[in-house]
């Protein structure tokens, strides 16, 4: 259907008149806008001519109301302005110069570029008898003029000279069509211009179509029109109109104002405009039962819009109406599934407003997302999980296996997001010197629920760098490569060896026993995987027994030394025995069996609950921590003795938890010194402003002391692994 809009009436120069009947229905039309040719200089201000100027639109809008209209974008505008001169019998006149420009602003005052304009079109009429269609559009002036400004019914044809018409004129900032005379001293009395053309917009707005119109009669008196001495009298006239140029949701045009018509959206964002008679826009989505659908509005400022939802059999479930200015919320979970109809209304103000229509949800990312590295060497990737549309919750995380030889630590097996928030955590992935060159995808999948997400880490493997290097001399007990330790005890062993660059792989350390020569007997072979960072890296291999002992006296020794292996391949093998890191056992007295935690020491567990040490059992999990990995991890217990002891010493620190322990050597904790270095170190050389290591970190010594003489209960513990005893991380033996 072919919609008739009138424009609101203008008049400059002219008392207002009705506009005439529109008979060219199959475009929209402005109402007539004329003003008359005046010049200051006539005393009389004789009316020298006339000229009008009518809009027409002949693609079909949405609607109008008043002298708005609503419709999509690039419509095709038909702009003409027609003049006449009044032929004063004491002179000679005729029309010079008939202009129309128009200028296109949005609401906030910025005119739409020149170069925006298409479709352009110029024609003269009625001298171009062959365009029916535009002589059509400037019917409505001919008429005016006819009737208002007596233009012959047939203007004079003879007075048309052969004319060669400006065109069209993009400026900046506006377009223009232009006719112009070449003649001087002669010219049409009567002339019209008719201008096509047709704005591409670059948003939906509400746009401001100007037209100004201008005609320019040029007058000369018949006893000299020959010579140059001629005048020139000029009239104008200027009206607009607003056109809302609407695309809903994307849709190219106004959203149905009706239920019936909702216009479908789907779970994202879009923009919408509410406007005068545009008062309210229905848009439509699908939703399944029980499926979770938050839906968010924002007005334009100082505007208030508000929302209702309707459920499929379209009936009011809920609505949103909060004060101006204030943004709209309607969360929901479906109870029925279907296509759910939400209305968008004006209450007061105007403009573009946003809305979503959500399914609350989150996002996972990895970054990097591949990683390239030498066997042996470690990486990292930060996996993030990031709230959508208002997504709640806990996220599970986990990874896909790894291949043989690889490992991966972390990620945390869940993180807690609120709306709008993100939380990190780090995957790595532990590659061992011995891993063959290939590449393999390792797969964080997060999951909630129904939801579940996957992010991809590519991870290329190359070849291994140079192996570690053996440093000398190795450390027993903690006191020194040539020690004497009594028979039965356990003997701790620590090597340092130097990296080029950081890299994991297992280390092996072969104890083997002589009795003054070298021997190839092995009493065990102590194992381990560790990660190294470039330069020297202390290792704690663990211990072994000195139990083979099957006789003898006070002094009675036996002496074992150490070979060195890294990945299977040999890096230390002495063969010098003046050269060897060595221990000799002895026969000792009985009594202090020391590196012991006192009754009412609190353990933690692996659960996070904090058990009395009397009260653990062989087989009860702690909470461990493997130093070399530097990871949390499970500590069994494999034995437990009851001792006691007459020496004990109170550590205290930051934390503000004292820790007691048997003052003997053989008792260790894992310290950072104030040099920066981190070891197992006796509690007999604590000092203040070293660090003990906590499961919320290190924490500073701030005092050690002696506690009253007496007899203490102590109790050893051997576990698999360092284990937390008043918070505080203790090794897996005494040593």
């Amino acid at each position: 259907m072919r919609v008739i809009y009138l424009i609101g009436l203008m008049i400059l120069g002219l008392s207002p008149f009705a506009p005439s009947v529109v008979r060219a229905t199959d475009f929209s039309v402005s109402s007539v806008h004329a003003a008359g040719f005046y010049t200051g200089a006539d005393a009389d201000l004789r009316n020298w001519g006339r000229m009008a100027s009518e809009t027409k639109l002949s693609q079909e809008a949405a609607y109008q109301s008043g002298p708005t209209i609503y419709g999509p974008n690039r419509p095709n505008i038909y702009g003409d302005v027609m003049a006449r001169d009044n032929n004063d019998a004491s002179g000679f006149a005729w029309l010079k110069t008939v202009r129309q420009t128009v200028t296109i602003t949005d609401s906030q005052g910025q005119a739409l570029d020149s170069q925006r304009f298409g479709n352009l079109g110029y024609m003269e009429s009625p001298q171009a008898t062959n365009e029916i269609d535009w002589l059509s559009v400037g019917t409505e002036v001919y008429n005016f003029l006819g009737q208002f400004a007596d233009l012959p019914s047939v203007p004079d044809l003879t007075k048309f000279k052969t004319t060669t018409p400006s065109g069209i004129f993009p400026g900046s900032n506006s377009i223009s069509a232009q006719y112009n005379d070449p003649s001087d001293n002669s010219g049409p009395t009567a002339k019209a211009v008719n201008f096509r053309y047709q704005p591409d917009f670059t948003h939906p707005d509400i746009w401001t179509v100007s037209i100004s119109n201008h005609a320019e009669q040029w007058y000369c008196n018949q006893s000299f029109c020959a010579s140059t001495a001629q005048w020139s009298y000029g009239g104008d006239t200027s009206y607009s109109f607003p056109y809302v140029y609407e695309s809903d949701a994307n849709s190219g045009n106004d959203a149905s104002n009706v239920i019936a018509g909702a216009f479908g959206v789907g779970f994202a964002s879009y923009n919408g405009i509410l406007q005068g008679a545009d008062d309210q826009d229905w848009y439509q989505f699908q939703a399944n039962s029980g499926q979770a659908v938050t839906i968010s509005m924002t007005p334009p400022t100082g505007a208030n819009f508000d929302m209702k939802l309707y459920d499929p059999s379209g009936n009011y479930f809920s609505g949103s109406f909060n004060a101006q200015g204030q943004p709209e919320s309607i969360s929901f979970n479906a109870p029925v599934s279907g296509l759910w109809r939400l209305q968008v209304y004006l209450v007061s103000g105007f403009g573009t407003y946003t809305f979503s229509v959500n399914n609350p949800d989150f996002t996972i990312q990895a970054n990097p997302t591949t990683l390239s590295l030498p066997a042996g060497v470690m990486g990292t990737s930060t996996i993030t999980v990031t709230s959508m549309s208002g997504f709640s919750g806990s996220v599970s995380l986990s990874v896909s296996p790894p291949p043989p030889t690889v490992g991966y630590g972390g990620p945390a097996f869940s993180v807690t997001l609120l709306p709008g928030t993100q939380a990190s955590t780090t995957l790595y992935v532990y590659t061992d010197y011995t891993t063959p060159q290939q590449t393999f995808t390792a797969t964080v999948t997060a999951t909630s629920g129904s939801l579940s997400h996957q992010a991809n880490v590519v991870v290329t493997v190359g070849p291994h760098p140079p192996p570690p290097s053996y440093v000398p001399a190795a450390v027993f007990n903690g006191v020194g490569s040539q020690i004497t330790v009594c028979v039965g005890s356990s003997v701790s062993v620590g090597i340092t060896l130097s990296a080029s660059t950081g890299l994991q792989g297992s280390v092996s350390v072969e104890v083997r026993k002589d009795i003054v020569v070298y021997s190839d007997q092995t009493l065990t072979t102590l194992s381990k995987t560790v990660i190294l960072s470039s330069g020297n890296n202390a290792i704690n291999m663990g211990s072994f027994q000195a139990n083979d002992l099957t006789g003898g006296n006070w002094g009675d020794v036996r002496q074992y030394f150490i070979k060195v292996s890294w990945a299977g391949q040999l890096i230390y093998d002495p063969t010098d025995p003046n050269s060897r890191e060595w221990v000799q056992t002895t026969y000792c007295s009985s009594g202090g069996g020391g590196g012991s935690v006192p009754q009412g020491t609190l353990i933690t567990m692996a659960n996070g609950n904090n058990v009395p040490v009397q009260n653990l059992r062989v087989g009860d999990e702690m909470l461990g921590y493997d130093t070399t990995l530097s990871r949390f991890t499970v500590s069994k217990v494999t034995s437990i003795a009851i001792v006691s002891t007459s020496n004990m010493l109170i550590i205290n620190t930051e934390s503000g938890t004292p820790f007691r322990a048997d003052a003997n050597p053989h008792q260790t904790l894992w310290v950072r010194r104030t040099d920066g270095s981190v070891l197992w170190l006796p509690v007999t050389k604590l000092l203040p402003g070293d660090s003990l290591f906590t499961p919320n970190g290190w924490s500073k010594v701030t005092r050690v002391e002696f506690a009253p003489a007496g007899t203490h209960v102590m109790f050893d513990i051997v576990a698999t692994e360092p284990y937390f005893a008043s918070g505080y991380l203790d090794p897996i033996y005494k040593m």
